[in-house]
């Protein structure tokens, strides 16, 4: 029977709720990364410990919280106390959402979707990594308590705590809280008698605009000229405070998306949301949404619909990411807050079924059972993927990076995970500290060579006069060095003499470290997938580069280009390498069809929309060789064009002269008729 908002009586009703929070920051702290990731776990790793700002909107409460609490005599310096801080936002959120689903339908419905919650798929992810998401849903929660809490008393007081808190709340992530806000208003309005006879009273009004900005104090933090880290550099002005906590600096859109990314990620969300406590249980997700329908008050149907919504579908509709692995895996933690109505639903879906067999079989603990049964399944299925206790791959690339560096060197980095992920193993760990680092883009670290704001010439133009005049070795991790030694994970500035490639010892000891992480399927987050995929390319194209320069072609390189053209990345440099440098010959055509035939079997999902096209493009070129096959190379420059709609794709040129000299029809000539070709 459900429980309507009461205080109970028994001064124990708090042990369930601790139960719930130590067996989750305990299940936590067992699968959280010893060594540091990638995503934002560098920088905020950096904030915490060594000072500054995050990337806007800055994320004050969470830096404030995270910078004391590194610094306890608990932890033993490292990312665990950064990782586990999360762990702890994310358990003390789970231990009060189920004492509010305790309130609303009884213990063993709060322990369902408590647990369900804690070990769903997205949030167990964000809870053992450094990173805001978890204090996200720690603020809507209190806030969820509070509003009910003003809704069954009637106190004044409560709402005006509930300004203080949701100020504070603004103060972690406000996009996310603001588009959680209106189930809040939603319970509010079963209030609304008080609110409206309240509003005639000025008290009221200075009493809650003042409980708003005391919660929003915390952004005053932000304002410090000279920080040791600030990926825009320290903000002094009114100006540069609203530029960074309103995000302008960003966009979320991108050239190429459409519709049909849009309508990609509507179906795409509604799968991630249904399958959070497993794929198992979708249809029990869909049942506790259909009895909700039934049994629960039209307000809370309407309040858990608006927590979905909000940083679901609502979201959606304000940004356009390409729908490709890498924006999904950053799209992925967004809707953290939206899937505490998943578990609701899926703990509605487990009761519903826990009664029905009570009643066809007459057994007293079937409900018992079906819930322990449903619990232990979440945990299980998210287990292999969220247990990331021995995840060092992220540190293994940059040790070998930093390995590879002349004693006194500087490295130029460029891209959030290179530039965290380096500076917080130089910076805070002490690793290598006689290398420098600069940041192409004068981003985050305090020894920029120009404004981050400044043009993208200056910034070359302020780092070409370094390089010139250093006495430091230069090294950079992508190629704006010029000229350059390409050693696979690294370039190194040429001043001359040097040969284009190098294989270094240590790199190709990574090589088959990475290789190994690979064919064994090691690698389970999104972001580090992505990552390996792209180094892999890289190691192609140095090895190929290496062989066909150096005459060793199979001698010394040659079992690990074997190696590598095992993996989609390796078949798709070899084709690009036999196109780029015209190796493609009657002779040979026929194999690197049959290795373009395999790889097309073999595309991972981690593969990016314009990397798909270049391989759809160097299929069709291939085609076209003699004996030319020009419907089947028409067939794949269309695929590379459907994939990656842009007036940047190569595979026009090729489509067009097919279609004049055979007389095909394409709309996709007609779409990109004005493309100049040579």
């Amino acid at each position: 029977m459900a429980r309507s908002f009461g205080s109970p009586t028994t001064s124990r009703i708090w042990l369930h709720p601790l139960a719930v929070f130590l067996v989750s920051v305990a299940t936590y702290y067992l699968t959280l990364p010893r060594s540091i990731t990638l995503e934002d776990a560098g920088l905020f790793q950096m904030v915490c410990h060594l000072g500054g700002l995050s990337h806007p909107p800055g994320y004050p409460l969470y830096t404030l919280l995270c910078q004391n609490f590194v610094k306890l005599p608990l932890f033993e310096p490292g990312v665990v106390a950064g990782n586990l801080l999360s762990g702890v936002f994310a358990a003390l959120a789970v231990s009060l959402f189920h004492h509010l689903c305790y309130l609303k339908r009884g213990r063993l419905f709060a322990w369902v979707a408590s647990l369900s919650f804690a070990f769903s798929a997205t949030f167990w992810s964000q809870a053992i990594i450094i990173e805001v998401y978890t204090l996200a849903v720690l603020m809507f929660v209190i806030c969820w308590w509070c509003t009910e809490t003003f809704v069954r008393t009637g106190s004044l007081r409560f709402f005006y705590l509930l300004g203080f808190l949701y100020g504070l709340a603004l103060c972690n992530h406000w996009p996310l809280m603001l588009l959680s806000t209106p189930p809040l208003l939603i319970l509010l309005w079963g209030r609304r008698d008080l609110l409206l006879a309240s509003f005639v009273r000025p008290q009221f009004w200075v009493i809650s605009i003042l409980s708003l900005l005391a919660g929003l104090l915390p952004y005053l933090s932000l304002l410090d000229p000279d920080p040791e880290i600030a990926v825009y550099g320290g903000i002094d002005s009114v100006a540069d405070f609203v530029r960074y906590v309103t995000r302008a600096m960003y966009h979320d859109g991108h050239g190429v998306a459409g519709l049909s990314d849009r309508i990609a990620y509507a179906i795409w969300l509604v799968k991630e949301s249904v399958v959070q406590p497993g794929l198992w249980a979708a249809p029990v997700v869909l049942f506790g949404i259909w009895l909700g329908l039934r049994n629960l008050t039209k307000n809370y149907v309407l309040f858990l619909l608006a927590t979905y919504l909000g940083s679901t579908f609502i979201l959606l509709s304000m940004i356009s990411f390409d729908y490709e692995y890498f924006y999904r895996a950053i799209f992925k933690p967004y809707p953290v807050i939206a899937y505490l109505a998943v578990a609701f639903w899926f703990a509605l879906g487990v009761e519903g079924a826990g009664g029905w067999l009570t009643r066809n079989t007459g057994r007293r603990f079937a409900p018992q059972l079906v819930s322990a049964l449903a619990v232990s399944l979440v945990f299980v299925g998210n287990l292999s993927a969220n247990n990331r206790r021995d995840d060092s791959m992220a540190a293994h690339y940059a040790a070998a990076v930093l390995e590879a560096l002349d004693d006194d060197s500087t490295l130029f980095v460029y891209g959030d995970f290179e530039t965290a992920l380096f500076g917080y193993l130089v910076l805070v760990e002490g690793v290598q500290t006689d290398v420098e680092l600069r940041e192409w883009e004068s981003l985050v670290f305090s020894n920029r060579l120009t404004s981050a704001f400044a043009s993208d010439e200056r910034k070359m133009d302020a780092a070409s006069q370094y390089i010139d005049t250093s006495a430091n070795t230069v090294y950079s991790i992508d190629k704006r060095l010029a000229p350059f030694t390409d050693l696979g994970l690294v370039y190194r500035f040429n001043r001359g003499g040097e040969p284009a490639t190098r294989v270094l010892p240590e790199l190709d000891e990574f090589v088959a470290y990475l290789l190994d992480l690979s064919s064994q399927g090691l690698i389970t987050d999104p972001h580090e997938r992505y990552h390996a995929f792209h180094l892999l390319i890289r190691f192609s194209r140095l090895y190929f580069a290496y062989a066909l320069e150096s005459g060793l072609h199979q001698t010394e390189v040659g079992n690990r280009i074997g190696q590598l053209q095992a993996t989609f990345p390796g078949k798709l440099v070899t084709l690009e390498v036999m196109l780029l440098r015209k190796l493609v010959s009657p002779q040979n055509r026929g194999a690197l069809l049959a290795l373009a035939a395999q790889a097309e079997l073999e595309i991972p999902e981690v593969v990016s929309n314009k990397s798909l096209a270049v391989f759809y493009e160097y299929y069709g070129r291939i085609l076209k060789f003699e004996p030319e096959d020009a419907a089947i190379a028409m067939t794949y420059f269309e695929k590379s064009i459907d994939v990656y709609p842009s007036t940047q794709n190569t595979s026009i040129c090729p489509l067009r002269s097919l279609a004049q000299q055979h007389g095909f029809k394409s709309d996709n000539v007609l779409n990109f008729g004005d493309v100049a070709c040579p």
